[in-house]
C-alpha cells in the first residue's frame, strides 16, 4: 500500500493536549552550537548577520534578536565566566555586546526569533547564578513556559517542548528583581519536522497561510490550518509528493502555472495525492494520522494547498508555500 494511503487508511484521531515544557538533559536532535568566544573576533559588538554565520553545523538559524531593558541594575560579568565571551547590550545604542570577563553591559530580556519552528532549545547563562524564566510560542501564541533550574554551573541548560515553537523570551526570575545575565552560548535545533518554502500567490483574501497544529510523529499524527482562503465557502485542496525539485513528465520544479492562467503561483511540489477539504468561512483544518511504525521515522513529504477562488486569476486557484515534512519517532 501507498505510503500516504497508508496513513490515511488509519482511522482520524484527536490529538492530545499539549505537555509542559521540560528541561532535558542535552539536546537530543541535530543541533548547532553558537558561541560568543567564536564570534566576530577581536570585536566587541556583533550583528545579526555575525551571529547566525558563527553557529556551528551550517550556521545559527536565528532570524531575529532583540533586547530591551530588564529594569534589573547594569552588571559586570564576574560570576560563572567560565564559557568566556558572552552576548549582552549596550543601551544607549542598543548594540549587541560582546562582553569579556569583567566586562560591563546594561541588564536586558532577550528575545529570539528562529529561521524554522523547533521543539528544543538550550542556553548557557553567565553572570547570573539563578534561574531563568523562557517562554515559547509559535506564530504569536503561546506554547508554555518554564523556570529553569537554578544556573550554578556555566554549562547550558536544555528545553524541549512537545508542540513546536519560533519564538523564545529569556528573563531573570522575577522573583529575584536584581538580577541580570549575560549569554555565552545558545544551541538551537538545526533541522525541523515542518518546514515551509517556496511563495504563495495571493487570492481575494491574501495568500493561503499554513499553520502547523500537529507535528508528524508515528502513533500520532500530524495536523495544519489555513487561513486566508475565500471567505463565501467551497473546499481547497490538499497536495501531497515527494518531490520539491521534480514534477514527473512535467520538468523541474517550482513550475509557474502562468501558462494555465494563475501568473504569479506555482506547483512547489509533485503530486502524489490529492484531498479536498472543506473551506469554512476562510479557515481549513487537515489532519493526517501516522501509524505507530517506527519504519515511517525519517520519511520527508511535501504538501501544498490550492484553493478555488474565481476572482483571483483566468484559472481560478491560489496557492499556499510548500511544507516540507519529516515524521518523527515516537518520544
Amino acid at each position: 500500500m501507498h505510503l500516504l494511503q497508508t496513513f490515511a487508511a488509519v482511522a482520524a484521531l484527536s490529538l492530545p493536549a499539549l505537555a509542559q515544557i521540560t528541561e532535558i538533559p542535552a539536546m537530543s536532535v541535530g543541533s548547532s552550537v553558537l558561541d560568543m568566544d567564536t564570534t566576530s573576533l577581536g570585536s566587541t559588538t556583533t550583528t545579526l548577520a555575525a551571529l547566525r554565520a558563527a553557529g556551528s553545523n551550517g550556521g545559527a538559524p536565528l532570524a531575529a534578536i532583540s533586547m530591551q531593558a530588564s529594569g534589573a541594575a547594569n552588571g559586570i560579568y564576574n560570576t560563572n565566566p567560565e564559557l568566556g565571551r558572552a552576548l549582552g547590550w549596550r543601551a544607549q545604542d542598543g548594540a549587541l555586546l560582546l562582553v569579556p570577563v569583567l566586562g560591563n553591559y546594561d541588564a536586558f530580556t532577550l528575545q529570539l526569533d528562529l529561521d524554522f519552528p523547533a521543539q528544543e532549545f538550550g542556553i548557557a547563562i553567565g553572570d547570573w547564578l539563578g534561574r531563568v524564566v523562557l517562554e515559547f510560542s509559535y506564530g504569536g501564541s503561546p506554547v508554555g513556559t518554564i523556570l529553569s533550574t537554578p544556573y550554578a554551573r556555566a554549562d547550558a541548560k536544555f528545553f524541549a517542548s512537545p508542540a513546536v515553537f519560533d519564538h523564545i523570551r529569556v528573563t531573570a526570575d522575577p522573583t529575584a528583581p536584581g538580577a541580570n545575565f549575560v549569554v555565552p552560548q545558545l544551541h538551537f535545533q538545526n533541522s525541523a519536522p515542518w518546514l515551509l518554502y517556496g511563495s504563495g500567490c495571493a487570492g481575494s483574501r491574501g495568500v493561503p497561510t499554513l499553520s502547523l497544529t500537529g507535528v508528524p510523529t508515528i502513533g500520532s499524527g500530524y495536523a495544519f490550518t489555513v487561513s486566508n482562503l475565500p471567505a463565501n465557502g467551497g473546499v481547497y485542496s490538499v497536495v501531497m509528493g515527494f518531490s520539491s525539485s521534480v514534477f514527473p513528465g512535467r520538468g523541474p520544479l517550482p513550475l509557474s502555472l502562468a501558462p494555465l492562467g494563475a501568473p504569479g503561483c506555482f506547483a512547489l511540489c509533485d503530486i502524489a495525492n490529492t484531498i479536498l477539504l472543506p473551506d469554512l468561512n476562510g479557515l481549513g483544518q487537515f489532519s493526517l494520522p501516522i501509524p505507530f511504525e517506527h519504519a515511517l521515522a525519517g520519511v520527508i513529504f511535501f504538501n501544498q494547498v490550492y484553493t478555488f477562488d474565481p476572482a483571483a486569476n483566468a484559472l481560478g486557484i491560489t496557492s499556499s508555500r510548500g511544507a516540507r515534512v519529516i515524521v518523527q519517532d515516537a518520544p
